[in-house]
């Protein structure tokens, strides 16, 4: 990183320290948004600040910790009903590593209602999930940005 040669040396530990901090205050922002208990997100901000494998990995200078930040935004903007942006940030962390791709199933799962399906011939529950108005908006999100970056870092 050319800042750690012109600015400091540790320049790039002090950013993934940065986005393990910003990773802690969306920790407790999904928890709030998941729960009414006020001591349900404690353990898992103490989980995430003094776990050492990421201590150890951010303070060595990986940026594991703004993949962990990709992801808990797109969790957090799937709370907060935020379905375009949501689908912009999982195509970017995507791109940035491949590894959450593995989260497509639980996230298409989570954008149809599951329950409802149970109580609907085939042809309804196949209609219900195509015309479905949040995983659109996610999906063509999605697809728009991936294949976006795909193209431009192709080019490059």
């Amino acid at each position: 990183m050319q800042p750690n040669i012109s600015i400091h040396e540790s320049f790039g530990k002090f950013i993934f320290i940065l986005f393990d901090l910003i990773c802690g205050y969306l920790i407790l922002k999904i928890n709030l948004k998941q729960t009414d208990k006020i001591n349900f997100y404690e353990p898992a901000i103490i989980f995430w600040f003094y776990n050492p494998i990421t201590i150890a990995i951010s303070s060595r200078g990986n940026a594991e910790s703004l993949m962990a930040f990709l992801v808990l935004a797109f969790i957090y903007l799937l709370k907060t009903k935020s379905y375009l942006s949501a689908g912009v940030t999982y195509a970017i962390s995507i791109h940035f590593k491949i590894y959450p791709v593995i989260y497509g199933l639980a996230l298409f799962l989570n954008l149809i209602d599951v329950n409802s399906l149970k109580r609907k011939s085939i042809f309804q529950a196949f209609r219900s999930i195509v015309f479905n108005w949040k995983l659109l908006k996610f999906g063509l999100a999605f697809l728009f940005t991936i294949t976006s970056l795909s193209i431009i870092f192709f080019k490059l």
